[in-house]
């Protein structure tokens, strides 16, 4: 399960994060894990990138991509992944 951190790093291209966020979030790209965010981190995701980016066509888009990469947990599931740590 990714933090929410993770995921801003690489959207908002904090560059002393990024690169390392690219990397963990690569390995889901190219499905050698499964990663997963929490469903409540899909508004806070796109509510601290848009006081960022301020384009609402942009954040969405960012969001699109991203959950073609990753997958939503629920509360339930995302309890049982991180109970399985």
């Amino acid at each position: 399960m990714y933090d929410t951190n993770i995921i801003l790093d690489l959207l908002l291209n904090r560059e002393q994060f990024c690169e390392n966020s690219a990397r963990v979030i690569d390995l889901s790209a190219n499905k050698v894990i499964e990663g997963y965010i929490s469903a409540s981190a899909i508004t806070d995701i796109y509510y601290l990138a848009y006081k960022e980016i301020r384009d609402k066509k942009k954040v969405c888009s960012l969001l699109e991509k991203l959950l073609c990469i990753v997958s939503v947990a629920g509360v339930t599931r995302a309890l049982k992944i991180i109970e399985n740590k």
